[in-house]
């Protein structure tokens, strides 16, 4: 290769690169210097000569590029008093006891939670009715209880600027009031802790580029669960903005998170784990999954969405997350969902949640609405798991699994609790079995 020849065209511009030659390899580096979230996606075209002098050219698309740059200058603590608008919690009074009903105005909570081993109020008890529900508690007081909460990812940086180095918090993402979930300490088994919380109302009429940032203080388990989302029309439907689960093989534990053979998140296989989530009743239906904690349609739309987290990790889930949220531009009324799943697993909190408008520059951002596949029930992927065959398809209403030893047209046979399922989980038989879906 040419060394001096290498361009980088990144959605459309041209970006500078920095070239490091070590014998045989040469290294191109590109350091963002605007606002990337990790669920844009883009499109790349490398170009550069040979040392013949034949020109090459490499295109490629990809996504999980993250770089946080936002409005102000933070140098003590990230307090995002630029934003348009947002929440630090701070007018709360720790311990504020929220409405378990919807209000106005307000924040409100609800839980499935195993009863607490003290009835007491006591907020640095974590066995206590304190954390029955999400609570507004201070960073320090619940440091006293979660040592490692208010730690920091090794390398996330703000502007440019890493937050932490050699494993100390340099710049706190956290500060004032946090809004937290704590599953620790509980029931090791269901009911578990479910709980969930629902923001007040932030009005983004007059925002065009919507951008949610958030302090993130989160530690995976490889039982529990945390997501947030948003509405944009008075509650009545729900968007992903960010799903939280244990990606990764813990001893003969394996992942949460399945992806297919093209790396792509496999939705339906991911949140139809029935054997590690919590398990509660609501309104007459036992719920026992981790998408039975969401309230958006469980599509493979929401693939971009989840950010594998590691189990038992002190600082990794512990950030800045920027969101886009397309669907929010010019509401009035946007609201966030959150939700954790644990069976005595860790916690989920936020902090300094704030709404910016940022142009966004080529790159295309998934909405998480599934635009379908037209008329049908669709196809079915198909994954091996050990002894396992893990079936996932397009979930709806009235498309059902089957299954017949032999291809032809009779003899199907419906697979029991497939309906409107979207995944299935089989052992591997040593004889032949076919399946496939039916729209009734």
């Amino acid at each position: 290769m040419n060394d001096t020849t290498p361009a980088l065209n990144l959605d459309g511009k041209v970006v500078p690169l920095i070239s490091n030659r070590v014998a045989d390899v040469l290294e191109l580096t590109y350091t963002p210097t605007n606002l990337i979230t990790a669920n844009e996606i883009h499109s790349a075209t490398l170009t550069y000569k040979d040392t013949g002098g034949k020109s090459i050219t490499n295109q490629w698309t990809f996504l999980n590029l993250k770089a946080t740059w936002l409005p102000g200058n933070y140098v003590d603590v990230w307090l995002p008093t630029n934003a348009l608008v947002g929440e630090t919690f701070d007018q709360y009074a720790q311990d504020t006891i929220f409405t378990n009903t919807p209000p106005g105005t307000n924040w409100y909570v609800w839980n499935y939670d195993a009863p607490s081993g003290s009835k007491t109020n006591d907020i640095t008890n974590p066995d206590s009715d304190a954390y029955l529900n999400f609570v507004v508690v201070a960073p320090d007081t619940f440091a006293s209880i979660e040592s490692d909460s208010a730690q920091i990812a090794p390398f996330e940086a703000l502007n440019g600027q890493l937050l932490a180095q050699g494993g100390q918090v340099v710049t706190p993402i956290a500060s004032g009031n946090i809004f937290i979930a704590e599953s620790d300490n509980r029931a090791g088994s269901s009911p578990g802790q479910v709980q969930f919380a629902v923001s007040r109302s932030f009005n983004l009429s007059s925002v065009t580029k919507p951008v949610l940032a958030f302090a993130s203080i989160y530690k995976q388990n490889q039982d529990n669960f945390g997501s947030m989302e948003y509405s944009v029309d008075g509650q009545q439907t729900w968007l992903p903005v960010i799903y939280y689960l244990d990606g990764g093989q813990v001893g003969s534990d394996p992942a949460d998170l399945v992806v297919n053979f093209d790396g792509t998140v496999n939705v339906a296989l991911s949140l139809t784990n029935s054997a590690d989530p919590p398990h509660w009743t609501s309104g007459g239906v036992l719920h026992t999954t981790y998408g039975d904690g969401i309230a958006a349609p469980l599509t493979p739309a929401l693939a971009p969405f989840f950010a594998p987290r590691i189990n038992d990790d002190n600082s990794e889930g512990k950030r800045i997350e920027t969101v886009r949220l397309p669907l929010a531009a010019g509401k009035s009324d946007v609201r966030l969902r959150l939700c954790q799943l644990g069976t005595c697993s860790w916690y989920f909190g936020v902090d300094n949640i704030a709404f910016y408008d940022i142009p966004l520059s080529g790159a295309t951002v998934p909405t998480g609405v599934s635009t379908g596949p037209g008329t049908g029930p669709g196809s079915i992927s198909a994954q091996q798991s050990g002894n396992n065959v893990l079936l996932s398809w397009t979930a709806a209403s009235n498309v059902q699994l089957q299954q017949n030893f032999v291809l032809g047209t009779t003899n199907w046979v419906n697979v029991a609790g497939t309906l409107g399922a979207g995944a299935y989980t089989n052992v591997i038989a040593h004889t032949n079995l076919f399946y496939r879906l039916i729209q009734h």
